[in-house]
């Protein structure tokens, strides 16, 4: 490598933001004569779709907020996240999480989750009768909804004037464009692996880092082969499903049942089964991850390349399959990127949405207590992105309101 990985990320921060902010222009090109129809007729103001304005809730679903700062605001660069004094605050901080989810299970609460290194917070499955009690539990300093995610379009090298920014010094050109680079692209997955052999995803001249594939651990004892056999290789390197977490709403392990009540029985049936893997079964991923990153190929009818070529790509799925888990609670997205800056991935991709509710740094404003954010997914993004990690979110793609995406 003839560059620093500071320098790449930062060449390739305006090559992303570029590609992702001309997502929407792209796909929302007039005919060339739509102009001039328009001259001619009175200007009518449109009231937003509600679909895209509406604040939308995933039911049952809740952040719990601890007291302590997470790692990453703790340690102020990316690289002190592997030190010894990061893996030791790491473990104070989810020693004292055990607690509360002990607690939690004790009063029939189920846990979905928790992260600790962009945020500190369990994530639970609940009734809205039994916010109260969430709030009344020792060590949680304040519970917010979640809201629920859906994926955005996106569009293409040419629109994110690829060409000139491979041709800076500092990137030394397309075939070097991306080398060494970790991108990790939070969506529907990546058709990558010996399940999917796709030229756009071909590792040949790759060699994986020290340290991956890096994959979710298949429960013990279901027989269920481990997705880095199956959708890693030396470009693709990494391959976590967080579809599980959708679908969590079981009581007492039950099929097709709600979340507990206080005295343990289900209330109504929410949980939704999909396919766990980090399969791509929708085909948006595998676009987004193309766009970042597919390798250079000229041998099919279409000529095509990524915007980084040499790039690595990490695949952290958080959407099911369509028509059953195609939107996602927000607490999956942070647990993809507490993963993601975990990894040690440079840049993180997210080209979905949902609507924002306040500034990233904002909680009293809302009437929150200090440290229980008034919009979570956006203040752990931004804390990911002071540590360190380069952060590309789409905006503008859910149609008549460019304004109403996080």
């Amino acid at each position: 490598m003839n560059m620093s990985i500071g320098m790449a990320n930062r060449a390739f921060a305006g090559v992303f933001l570029g590609l992702i902010l001309c997502a929407a222009p792209g796909f929302a090109q007039r005919p060339a004569n739509r102009g001039a129809d328009r001259a001619q007729q009175k200007p009518v103001r449109k009231t937003p779709h509600p679909r895209s304005r509406g604040l939308r809730f995933y039911p049952n679903r809740y952040i719990l907020f601890l007291g302590d700062e997470p790692v990453a605001a703790h340690f102020a660069t990316h690289d002190q996240l592997q030190t010894a004094a990061a893996v030791s605050y790491r473990q104070q901080i989810e020693s004292r999480q055990l607690s509360v989810m002990q607690d939690l299970a004790g009063r029939k609460f189920q846990v979905a989750g928790s992260v600790s290194t962009v945020m500190n917070a369990i994530f639970v499955v609940a009734t809205p009768d039994r916010l109260a009690e969430l709030r009344s539990v020792p060590g949680v300093i304040g519970v917010m909804p979640e809201r629920r995610v859906k994926p955005d379009l996106n569009k293409a090298t040419t629109l994110a004037s690829a060409p000139a920014a491979w041709a800076q010094a500092a990137i030394g050109g397309q075939g070097n464009a991306g080398n060494g680079i970790k991108i990790g692209i939070m969506d529907t997955g990546i058709d990558a692996g010996s399940v999917h052999t796709s030229p756009v995803f071909n590792d040949a001249g790759f060699t994986a880092p020290s340290g991956f594939p890096k994959c979710n651990t298949p429960p013990a004892g279901t027989g269920t082969p481990s997705d880095c056999g199956l959708y890693t290789n030396n470009k693709v390197i990494v391959a976590r499903s967080y579809v599980s977490m959708i679908a969590t709403g079981n009581c007492a392990a039950a099929s097709l049942t709600g979340p507990c009540t206080s005295a343990g029985v289900a209330s109504a049936s929410v949980s939704t089964p999909d396919d766990y893997s980090a399969r791509d079964r929708d085909g948006h991923g595998s676009a987004v991850a193309s766009v970042a990153a597919a390798v250079q190929n000229s041998a099919g009818t279409v000529a095509f390349s990524g915007m980084a070529p040499k790039a690595f790509l990490g695949s952290y799925k958080i959407y099911g399959t369509d028509g059953v888990n195609d939107g996602a609670p927000e607490s999956v997205l942070i647990k993809a990127l507490d993963d993601a800056v975990s990894d040690g991935m440079n840049i993180v991709n997210f080209s979905s949405g949902a609507p924002a509710v306040a500034g990233a740094k904002d909680d009293v404003q809302c009437g929150n207590a200090a440290g229980v954010w008034c919009d979570p997914l956006a203040h752990a993004f931004e804390v990911a992105a002071a540590n360190g990690t380069v952060i590309t979110v789409s905006a503008g793609n859910s149609g008549g309101d460019p304004f109403g995406d996080l």
